[in-house]
Formats: structure tokens, C-alpha cells, sequence
């Protein structure tokens, strides 16, 4: 096995780690939402606050699927499903901070280490493999059209 797989799986695990964690913590956030939500009602509807969170943690999920499915591809083939888990998980972090000011401070600043490491580490390792995955396609797009 090569450095470049080593350091890759290295990578992807240090993500999987706490992204594991949160996925495992949010679950049960859905079976909330959804219990708060009952079909027989006629006017039944989920606050515009817990649709958004909702939304939140099904694309995190998503995002948790994209680093599961980069860490199955031994190939080193660049898939776009790939690319687009790995772009909903970025699309949940910004949800999830939105446009609060504070939230964004604390991810810049780092005033506690293991919360930066839980919340944003997972999401600096999808965007790197969102821009090496988005490279591979647009270089093998290149190839395909000469």
C-alpha cells in the first residue's frame, strides 16, 4: 500500500471518528421530530425550526455516507455520488451554524479543541475530498474529450 492510500485512510478515519459520533447523537433527533409529527391530524405540521433541523441532520447523514463510501472505494476512482454525500454533509455544517455570527467565531477561533474536533474536523476532511474528487472528475472529463 502506498504513502498516498496510508495518509488518505489516516485522513478519512481521523473524519469518521467523530463524524460517527454525531450521526449516532442525531439520530434520535429524527424519531423526535417525527414523533411530534402525527399524519392523522388534518393540520398536522412540523414547526419551520424542526424542519430546518431536520434537514440538518438528513444531510449530515448524508455526509456520513459520502466518508463511509470514500473509505469503500479502493479503486481511487472518482465517483460523483461521492462528491454529492460529500457536498450535503458541507451543506449541513452551514445549515447547522447558519447565519449566527457567534457559531462562526467559535469555528475560526478554537476556544475548546475536542468541540471543534467533533463539529468541524469531519467537515474540513469532506472538503478536502470534495475538491480532490471534483479534480479527478474534471481530469478525467479532460481525458475523456481529447
Amino acid at each position: 500500500m502506498s504513502l498516498n492510500k496510508i495518509l488518505k485512510y489516516l485522513l478519512l478515519l481521523s473524519a469518521l471518528i467523530p463524524a460517527t459520533g454525531l450521526v449516532l447523537m442525531r439520530l434520535p433527533g429524527i424519531v423526535e421530530i417525527l414523533n411530534h409529527y402525527n399524519i392523522q391530524e388534518e393540520n398536522a405540521s412540523i414547526s419551520d425550526g424542526r424542519i430546518t433541523e431536520l434537514i440538518t441532520i438528513i444531510l449530515g447523514i448524508m455526509g456520513y455516507i459520502g466518508l463511509i463510501k470514500l473509505a469503500l472505494n479502493f479503486a481511487d476512482k472518482p465517483d460523483k455520488s461521492v462528491l454529492f454525500f460529500l457536498i450535503a454533509g458541507v451543506a449541513s455544517f452551514v445549515l447547522l451554524l447558519g447565519p449566527y455570527e457567534l457559531y462562526w467565531k467559535r469555528v475560526f477561533t478554537i476556544e475548546r479543541p475536542g468541540e471543534w474536533f467533533l463539529l468541524v474536523w469531519p467537515t474540513i476532511v469532506s472538503i478536502l475530498f470534495i475538491v480532490r474528487t471534483g479534480w479527478g472528475l474534471t481530469q478525467k472529463n479532460t481525458q475523456t474529450s481529447e
